[in-house]
């Protein structure tokens, strides 16, 4: 409340401070206990030590050469501003450097029952596909791949969804 110190026509006002004060220390102190149980609801992350190997292990490359990668690649492809409505769609699909039309996912799996075929010669059991695309991507043009696979006999199988844009000269 603002109260008149003096005679009552001097013109003097003066500010009571004290519920303004008390309000901040309030605000204060509701931030730091806030603060300290959100941190404590926190997953506790795993991260590796700087001394550990990023390197691949041998297990690792046998897994990577029982597996063929098809790309769904996006219309926006890998541009910063792209247009979402075109990042929804896909364009092609792609095998290595190979280059799939849409319209032709019969092609894609034979493709996907010779690589199979061909590793099963080599004594390879566990032969899997996996299946990339933008997060962005729909649907409709994930699951022919799936379905090709499926026909072919293919049924492990592995979807990978690109999150984050690379940089460019990284792609």
């Amino acid at each position: 409340m603002a109260k008149r110190k003096g005679p009552p026509n001097s013109g003097e006002v003066a500010i009571n401070m004290t519920p303004m004060i008390d309000c901040t220390f309030l605000l204060i102190i509701f931030f730091i206990v806030a603060g300290q149980i959100s941190s404590q609801e926190l997953a506790k992350l795993i991260l590796p030590e700087p001394h550990e190997s990023q390197a691949r292990k041998k297990e690792d490359e046998k897994n990577i050469a029982n597996r063929m990668i098809v790309n769904v690649v996006s219309r926006a492809g890998h541009k910063k501003d792209r247009d979402r409505s075109l990042a929804t769609h896909a364009e092609c699909y792609k095998v290595g450097l190979m280059v799939i039309p849409l319209h032709e996912v019969d092609r894609l799996g034979a493709l996907l029952k010779k690589a199979a075929a061909e590793k099963k010669k080599e004594g390879v059991d566990d032969f899997f596909v996996e299946i990339r695309a933008d997060r962005d991507i729909e649907w409709s043009y994930v699951k022919p791949v799936m379905d090709v696979a499926a026909r072919q006999g293919l049924t492990n199988m592995s979807i990978a969804a690109i999150t984050a844009m690379p940089k460019p000269g990284e792609e």
